[in-house]
């Protein structure tokens, strides 16, 4: 945590990419598979999402890549982080929603309980147009939902009706 923290603080003192770097590197090598390390580091290219977004998907890889790290739970995690810079991160990038896809079911197995992670699931499967799990997911959702994940009630209804009958 300690890691993350002073990721934090490198990047509100705009620290250089290559000390930023460098802390990331060091908090990596401690502990490989705590993914607020990677969480931390998708803020520093957020900004440029925008009109660079391949370095999300650039660092969506390497990260799921790692052979001591996450993997598809890490590269899943990035996406779900931010997602909100799109519209539907899976049009406007090159994110793989079938790598998403398998990070979320990792995550749901690790976590049943989660709640928001059943929103996030049901959220990124409607937008990677997979209406099996997005079904299935809304399913254990019923009507309730967290705002803080679909933002306004219409997009949640909009995507359940999708998940149930096909129709946008």
């Amino acid at each position: 945590m300690w890691w993350e923290v002073a990721l934090g603080v490198a990047r509100g003192q705009q620290l250089p990419k290559n000390g930023y770097d460098q802390l990331l590197e060091e908090g990596k090598a401690i502990e490989p598979k705590f993914w607020g390390l990677r969480h931390s580091a998708c803020f520093l290219i957020a900004p440029a999402l925008v009109w660079r977004a391949w370095r999300l998907e650039a660092y969506a890889e390497q990260a799921a890549a790692r052979p001591d790290g996450l993997g598809a739970e890490i590269y899943a995690r990035i996406v779900m982080a931010l997602y909100g810079y799109y519209d539907n991160v899976f049009h406007e990038t090159n994110a793989s929603w079938p790598q998403v896809r398998e990070g979320l079911i990792e995550m749901r197995q690790k976590y049943p309980r989660s709640y928001e992670l059943l929103n996030h699931t049901a959220l990124l499967s409607t937008l990677g147009g997979d209406r099996e799990l997005a079904k299935e997911t809304f399913g254990k959702l019923g009507d309730s939902y967290l705002p803080t994940v679909w933002g306004k009630p219409e997009r949640f209804v909009r995507s359940r009706k999708w998940a149930e009958t096909g129709v946008q």
